[in-house]
């Protein structure tokens, strides 16, 4: 019996995955993302080395204004209508409410990273294998694939963040104006100290130097 817990799981996950994707707001943050993507190696085509344009396409996914959008996607995972909703679903089948925000939590983390590899990565490529006419500032393979996993778990960071509070506060503007209240602040005292290991800010800044490292 406890084999099949997985299924549940994974089926729940399913369907948050095309209900997300199904939604106006990943539709529009979609969309927004690959034009700001064009617009920002646009704009730095000619002046930016190869290292400060992949952290240009990023700084948005860790600042502004994309992290407002993944704190909403967390706060808006478990308010109190929606679980008012699904309430009938968890006690009439095999399903508990740990596995239902096993489920939300998972399709988000799914959903950030899929918008943010369909916005930087093709932008990162064409700018990485261009002939642009700058000075070259090559990119270690070993620091690109650490910057992207430092990126990873700070975007998963910041999407469990809002859904915890979600989770608690069960309101979605109130869960939203309480991390942005929060969570702006401190994120400047990380960033006055330098500490890139919990500021988003200082680590759009340290990812140029991150990705020119050698192992």
């Amino acid at each position: 019996m406890h084999q099949d817990r997985p299924i549940p799981v994974l089926a729940l996950t399913w369907l948050e995955l095309r209900t997300l994707f199904r939604s106006w707001l990943v539709r529009v943050w979609l969309a927004a993302a690959v034009l700001l993507s064009f617009v920002t190696v646009l704009s730095g085509w000619r002046m930016l080395p190869l290292p400060v344009m992949i952290a240009s396409l990023v700084f948005p996914f860790l600042v502004f204004p994309w992290f407002v959008v993944i704190v909403v996607l967390g706060t808006n995972a478990v308010v109190a209508s929606r679980m008012d909703s699904v309430a009938d679903g968890i006690l009439s089948r095999p399903i508990t409410r740990f596995e239902f925000l096993v489920a939300a939590w998972l399709a988000r983390v799914i959903t950030v990273f899929a918008v943010f590899a369909i916005a930087v990565v093709p932008a990162a490529l064409v700018v990485g294998l261009a002939d642009r006419p700058v000075e070259s500032d090559p990119v270690a393979t070993y620091g690109v694939v650490m910057a992207c996993l430092v990126v990873g778990l700070v975007l998963m960071g910041i999407l469990s963040l809002g859904f915890f509070v979600g989770v608690i506060l069960r309101n979605a503007w109130l869960a939203l104006l309480v991390v942005l209240f929060v969570w702006y602040p401190v994120n400047l005292l990380f960033t006055t100290f330098r500490l890139e290991e919990l500021s988003p800010v200082s680590l759009n800044q340290a990812l140029p130097t991150l990705m020119r490292k050698t192992w």
